[in-house]
């Protein structure tokens, strides 16, 4: 799913933490409205310093909360959420540990506890012809579609990632 490069989108990014997939995606649809969400107030400040050194903060709104509270139709919607189990975090890597803070990785219910928040909601955030990208730990594809499906919504493809494992599903409205 390529949309239109000139097509005025809609975009919400869940999660946006730095800010890297909103700001792909306002250089690549320099005619999209971009909201990106975090519950983390220095991941935010951080995100906006990426934009505005990117040139593209005047096109992304960045939002302080808990995913999204507006009920907004969206053409796109992207996250990469925290998904790791504690005990999957305790055998990463220690650059990661180290880089990374702990609330952008970790989740509860053994790392399912945001796509399960993402997933309740999508269905007031998107249409027939909205596209979700969700970006999962490689073993979570299957328990993913799982909460798609009791949620009315689809995986109509998982991207792999360059080592050949489940890395992105890519949703829509059953």
């Amino acid at each position: 799913y390529y949309p239109e490069k000139n097509k005025p989108l809609k975009i919400l990014d869940m999660c946006t933490g730095s800010g890297c997939i909103a700001i792909s995606l306002a250089k690549e649809y320099q005619k999209a409205e971009i909201t990106a969400t975090d519950i983390s107030l220095k991941a935010l400040k951080i995100a906006k310093l990426n934009a505005f050194n990117q040139q593209c903060n005047k096109q992304i709104n960045f939002l302080h909360c808990d995913l999204i509270k507006k009920n907004n139709i969206y053409d796109i919607v992207v996250s990469n959420p925290p998904y790791l189990s504690k005990d999957r975090y305790s055998k990463i890597s220690s650059e990661i540990q180290l880089f990374e803070p702990k609330i952008a990785l970790i989740a509860s219910n053994d790392g399912f506890e945001f796509y399960e928040k993402i997933i309740s909601i999508l269905n007031n955030l998107i249409n027939n012809n909205s596209m979700v990208f969700l970006e999962i730990d490689f073993d979570q594809s299957n328990k993913i579609r799982d909460i798609l499906k009791f949620n009315q919504l689809k995986c109509i493809k998982v991207a792999k990632d360059i080592q050949n494992l489940d890395r992105v599903l890519i949703v829509k409205k059953s």
